[in-house]
């Protein structure tokens, strides 16, 4: 593909991989902006066009020069990064970028609720900040990829349930329905609002690879770990007091670590709660982006080769 069409990607961990795979599976030049070249991503076609920039994301300045050229940027930045997107939206538009997609991948951001879980402030401020300088910019423009839960990544990380002790923390009754979706087919996404810059300026996308519920879920994880014979651990969670206890933590100086862990007890509130935008599905743009939804086999599957990391 030409180079006028050339892609920066911003972050290489678990969802930067599979963004970089599928653009370059579509062809798309690639240029990964890192901190150090010792940290390039494994498993890319060595055959491929990618290019590495090592870049100071505190610097606009070395931003811009690392990005001219681009006709987009696709941010995947770790939540402990995410604060620097600003720099590097100001620089996108600087460079002359044409279509910016933040790190926003997860719950749905136009759900009140979900707005303003203190979790979420960072993906607030990115989203102000892209309206802000679109005004400023008339060729830059935006997409929102909203996923819900990476169903993949939150099997391997025991954030939906862990296999391994076989336990989970059913919140309220666990039959509020909620949206999830692999990282692999979030890259599919990607490649799929490039492919329809039109249809996707200025705007947020939803995609999704199944609902599910924590019962359904709970369902699918017993029936691939027949032949352990051992039973799971369930304990409940009430939504509204779990709330109230992590807001409770942060209105009283809570240590860094304690935020931390806090933050991350906040997440599942905008999944599994009734009133959060969790099952996003009335507004899926799958059809548009090329995503067909997993068949039940295809989601056992997938718990099943994703038993979580030791």
């Amino acid at each position: 593909m030409a180079e006028h069409n050339r892609i920066a990607v911003a972050g290489a961990g678990n969802l930067g991989l599979q963004v970089i795979k599928a653009l370059v599976r579509a062809s798309y030049p690639v240029t990964v902006l890192t901190r150090s070249l010792n940290h390039k991503p494994l498993d890319v076609d060595e055959s491929a066009d990618v290019k590495y920039a090592t870049v100071d994301y505190a610097s606009r300045s070395s931003l811009t020069t690392a990005l001219q050229g681009h006709l987009g940027v696709v941010s995947t930045i770790t939540s402990t990064a995410i604060g620097q997107q600003d720099t590097l939206i100001d620089a996108a538009a600087a460079a002359g970028v044409r279509r910016f997609i933040p790190a926003e991948f997860g719950s749905d951001m136009a759900n009140p609720k979900t707005q303003v879980l203190p979790v979420y402030g960072f993906k607030a401020a990115a989203q102000a900040k892209l309206l802000e300088v679109a005004k400023f910019h008339t060729s830059f423009t935006w997409t929102a990829v909203r996923n819900g839960v990476f169903l993949d990544w939150g099997l391997q990380y025991k954030f939906l349930l862990n296999q391994q002790d076989r336990s989970i923390t059913i919140f309220d009754d666990g039959e509020e329905p909620w949206t999830t979706t692999t990282l692999a087919t979030v890259g599919k996404a990607v490649v799929g609002v490039f492919q329809h810059l039109d249809e996707t300026k200025d705007r947020a996308v939803y995609i999704h690879d199944t609902v599910l519920t924590q019962k359904k879920l709970l369902q699918l994880a017993k029936a691939v770990d027949t032949a352990s014979g051992q039973e799971w651990k369930v304990d409940y969670a009430n939504s509204e007091e779990h709330l109230k206890k992590c807001m409770d933590v942060l209105a009283n100086n809570p240590s860094e670590e304690q935020v931390g862990q806090t933050m991350y007890g906040l997440l599942p509130l905008s999944i599994y709660t009734k009133g959060y935008g969790g099952d996003s599905s009335s507004k899926s743009d799958n059809a548009l982006l090329g995503i067909q939804t997993m068949t039940d086999a295809e989601v056992r599957a997938v718990v099943a080769g994703n038993t979580g990391k030791a």
